[in-house]
């Protein structure tokens, strides 16, 4: 996941569905070429809203192709499968990313109560300061006072 924009890696898709990488790679750059290709039929086509190319690490540090598949792309995918297989898959990515939202929005959760908590602190620090001012105040007055 990059950022908060939910992607599935290729490699993980390919799993999924069964099907080796490359040849999901294959049908993935097939679907880029076909959209631009359609570009002057239907202008909303834009192939990085369903596939955005990225480049991963293998076991022996060589660089290689994958794609970040948005929520689109696996719709899109899902789409192109027919039977058992096609509906396993669907189920599977939304619940891959029912599973990205959770943690996206305990996150944010994490994130607000730590921002409360954070003020309270914070105000209750001032409180005492407050505190320990009124007595440094009462105390300097009754040395003045001889008291």
């Amino acid at each position: 996941m990059k950022d908060l924009e939910q992607v599935l890696d290729s490699r993980e898709v390919a799993e999924m569905v069964e099907k080796n990488h490359k040849d999901l790679i294959r049908d993935i750059k097939r679907y880029i070429k076909q959209m631009n290709e359609a570009k002057g039929i239907e202008r909303n086509i834009a192939p990085n809203e369903f596939f955005q190319e990225s480049v991963y690490k293998d076991s022996i540090g060589r660089s290689l192709p994958c794609y970040d598949v948005t929520k689109k792309g696996c719709e899109f995918i899902a789409h192109k499968l027919t039977g058992t297989k096609g509906t396993v898959f669907t189920a599977r990515y939304i619940n891959r990313f029912h599973e990205m939202e959770d943690v996206i929005s305990d996150k944010a959760a994490v994130q607000q109560l730590g921002n409360a908590g954070l003020e309270q602190i914070q105000a209750a620090v001032q409180a005492q300061g407050k505190m320990l001012e009124s007595i440094n105040r009462k105390l300097s007055g009754s040395m003045v006072l001889g008291i």
